[in-house]
């Protein structure tokens, strides 16, 4: 991801703009480069929040392969037992900017998760608008393309709940 930066910053300051009038408590903003969690209202915080992780060096070639589960796969898993509570859950839009390179068994990890958010939902019959993840790639890497259509196809309903 840290070639991919500069469009990393850029997408943010998009969807920032976009979706910031959807919700007036503010967009909240994770990483799996730190345990940083942010909430603003307004788009310039966040880029800046995006800017500060900028890494040292972006001549660097390295590939680091993330672990995609520990953020996205906990904020799911969190989210399902709100819904398992019964408490007055506020819809939930993510939208994940990756590479799509993560560590081995990460996308597994984030089917079950995916599949026991379903199957929450289902049974607290909640709308089917509830919640919903748009996956952003940054660069053309085919195991990781491959990964997250994967993981698009299986985003239906249908096939969660099988």
């Amino acid at each position: 991801m840290r070639h991919h930066w500069p469009h990393v910053q850029t997408c943010v300051n998009i969807l920032g703009y976009e979706v910031k009038r959807f919700d007036k408590d503010g967009i909240e903003i994770c990483f799996t480069l730190s345990s940083a969690t942010k909430k603003h209202k307004n788009t310039t915080p966040l880029v800046d929040e995006v800017k500060k992780l900028l890494p040292a060096d972006l001549q660097t070639n390295l590939r680091t392969k993330t672990n995609i589960y520990t953020s996205l796969g906990s904020m799911l898993d969190e989210y399902r037992g709100l819904i398992e509570q019964r408490r007055n859950v506020k819809k939930k839009i993510i939208f994940v900017l990756t590479d799509g390179l993560w560590q081995p068994l990460c996308a597994e990890s984030l089917v079950q998760s995916l599949r026991n958010l379903v199957s929450s939902l289902s049974q607290h019959q909640s709308p089917m608008d509830q919640i919903g993840i748009q996956f952003i790639q940054f660069g053309d890497y085919a195991e990781a393309t491959e990964v997250l259509q994967y993981l698009d196809k299986l985003c239906s309903l249908e096939n969660l709940e099988r």
